[in-house]
């Protein structure tokens, strides 16, 4: 799993980073590209973009644990839609689970 740091995708302007970049299962073709987490805003986005999130803006990425079998990322920034809520999002990946817990 790769979260964005310094990474900008041209989708996403100003809020990048934070993001998980790419991921690729063991064995595995690597078809994933982008998870755009987390989003906040006022109304449930419902258009046919509506993944293209651009509410949350990171202002942090740091790795807080990483092990042999376990790797915890934990993005902190605020929501631009609702600028009073800040956002942090942890990502945990473990090894030999089938989900990645944001």
């Amino acid at each position: 799993m790769a979260l964005a740091e310094k990474s900008v995708d041209s989708q996403l302007p100003g809020v990048s980073k934070g993001k998980i970049l790419d991921i690729a299962a063991k064995g595995m073709e690597d078809p994933i590209d982008w998870f755009n987490l987390p989003y906040a805003s006022k109304v449930k986005p419902e258009e046919p973009d509506a993944w293209q999130q651009l509410t949350v803006e990171s202002e942090k990425v740091e790795v807080i644990d990483v092990t042999l079998d376990r790797a915890v990322v934990k993005a902190t920034g605020k929501s631009l839609d609702l600028p009073n809520i800040n956002v942090d999002t942890t990502f945990t990946i473990e090894a030999n689970q089938e989900q990645i817990i944001a």
